[in-house]
Order: structure tokens, then C-alpha cells, then sequence
């Protein structure tokens, strides 16, 4: 698929300390594409089409019958006045006229699954060979 690809193209050549606040490390992209509805039609006759992960933040494009809608998913310290917010997450609307329906079944599937997504804290401690320390 076309969403998978680019998601773990842009995983793959994450640099890992780039990001200031909570960032988003490799490996997670499967998890990510399961949360933002991977092969699934969503209301609107939405489908994932495009995906970016971009340090602090995921960006999908779904193709839905009235037209492209893009998602931002943040950390939930980003949340603005009008975004969605799960325990994790602040979701965003960024383009588009996404359906009620589509926005529930996105806050939906991603509290379903947030539980196994790990932030990492870039500007954590360091251990004596420069790695950073993180919880798994």
C-alpha cells in the first residue's frame, strides 16, 4: 500500500534527536497505520491514501467521497481549542470537511490502540556514550 510505504519510508530516515518535546521513534509504524485505519473504509467512504511522520507529528491524507481530508496527529500538549484529544494524542483537522462520523471513528481506533505507542523524550538524559536512555 501506498500509506505504508511512505510511513516507513519517513520512519526509516527519522533523525531521532532532531525533535524538541516528546518525539515520535522508529518501529512504531505499524501501529501508527492500525490507528489511523489501514485498509478499512471509514465513514465518508474515507481511506487512508498518504502518511507522513514528520519528528513530532503524524500527517494522513484519507481519500473520502466529498473529498481529501488531512489529519495531524501530535503529542496531546499540542492540542489546540478545537482539536480531538485522546490520553496521548491531539488530532487535528487540518484540510478538508471530515464528517462527525469520521472524527469519532479516528479518536476511536487511536484509544483503542495508544496504550502500545511510546513517546521519546529527546532531551532525556544521556549515558556516557552519547546514546540517549529511554523506556521501552
Amino acid at each position: 500500500m501506498l500509506a505504508a510505504a511512505l510511513l516507513v519510508s519517513a520512519f526509516c530516515s527519522f533523525p531521532l534527536f532532531a525533535a524538541d518535546g516528546p518525539a515520535i521513534p522508529p518501529g512504531q509504524e505499524d501501529l501508527l497505520l492500525e490507528m489511523l485505519g489501514k485498509g478499512k473504509t471509514l465513514p465518508g467512504g474515507c481511506t487512508l491514501d498518504n502518511g507522513q511522520v514528520d519528528y513530532t507529528v503524524v500527517e494522513a491524507t484519507y481519500k473520502c467521497r466529498l473529498g481529501e481530508v488531512v489529519v495531524e496527529l501530535a503529542h496531546f500538549s499540542e492540542a489546540g481549542d478545537t482539536d480531538l484529544q485522546t490520553e496521548q494524542f491531539a488530532i487535528a483537522i487540518l484540510e478538508g470537511s471530515a464528517p462527525a462520523s469520521l472524527r469519532e471513528s479516528l479518536s476511536a481506533m487511536i484509544l483503542a490502540r495508544e496504550g502500545d505507542f511510546d513517546w521519546v523524550d529527546p532531551a532525556g538524559d544521556q549515558d556516557d556514550s552519547g546514546a540517549e536512555d529511554f523506556e521501552q
